[in-house]
């Protein structure tokens, strides 16, 4: 801990803003609050860290996982059909609750970094100093859209 600041170091922060940005899908506004560390902080380590691009990558990790699920699929419904056994609904269930849930994800992320990315070129060209702002709106946008779907 940093004790003439009382706040933790950018090496004590850094993973953690990485982890919550990039895995739990979380804003920087979220980040910020749950750390405890200014907003700007945030927002230049996800910048710094090219965290955004790394996200862009999960997200279509998650559509090429869907595309893989959905590959199977003729294949479980095929087996129930043929032997519509418990077990085998209920791998049926599985795999199109997994599909539906990845693509969910993905699209919501996806479309939101669209978004994101897209508003804040522009925004930079337009007023710079809008920028923070209109990305914690974007953010907070987006943060009830999660939940809305949850």
């Amino acid at each position: 801990m940093d004790e003439k600041k009382g706040r933790n170091t950018k090496a004590e922060n850094l993973p953690r803003v990485m982890e919550l940005f990039l895995h739990q899908n979380k804003t920087g506004r979220e980040i910020a609050a749950i750390l405890r560390i200014p907003k700007s902080t945030v927002y230049k380590w996800i910048k710094d860290n090219e965290a955004v691009a790394k996200r862009e990558e999960i997200a279509n990790t998650a559509w090429q996982v869907a595309q893989e699920i959905r590959s199977v699929l003729p294949e479980v419904i095929k087996r129930l059909k043929q032997d519509p056994s418990p077990g085998n609904a209920d791998a049926a269930k599985k795999v199109i609750s997994s599909l539906k849930a990845i693509e969910k994800e993905a699209d919501i992320v996806g479309f939101a970094l669209i978004v994101m990315k897209k508003l804040t070129l522009y925004l930079r060209k337009v007023d710079p100093k809008a920028t923070e702002i209109i990305n914690d709106h974007i953010e907070g946008f987006i943060a009830e859209l999660r939940k809305d779907n949850a």
